[in-house]
């Protein structure tokens, strides 16, 4: 066993250290592990709430479609009603 002078060991001091490496890098693997899980989550939520609004989107234009649809059918009604009807000449009732 190699000491210095003051009485440290060397070898001890180094061990300590590459420990402490050690520590520090198995940390930093588990924040990046931490860090890509919660990236992932957010990604997958954010995605999930992009097909609900797609989906809010397709059923609100579907609902306005149908009820055009009803207005126009209602509007053909009338019309052919109106052409159907004797012509009374302006004015006439």
């Amino acid at each position: 066993m190699r000491k210095e002078a003051d009485g440290v060991d060397v070898a001890r001091v180094s061990d300590q250290i590459d420990g402490l490496i050690e520590k520090r890098s198995r940390q930093h693997a588990e924040a990046n592990f931490e860090e890509m899980a919660w990236k992932e989550s957010v990604r997958r939520h954010h995605e999930r709430l992009r097909r609900e609004r797609r989906a809010e989107w397709v059923r609100y234009w579907s609902v306005l479609a149908d009820s055009l649809r009803a207005s126009a059918d209602e509007f053909d009604a009338r019309a052919e009603r109106l052409l159907e009807q004797p012509d009374r000449g302006e004015g006439g009732r």
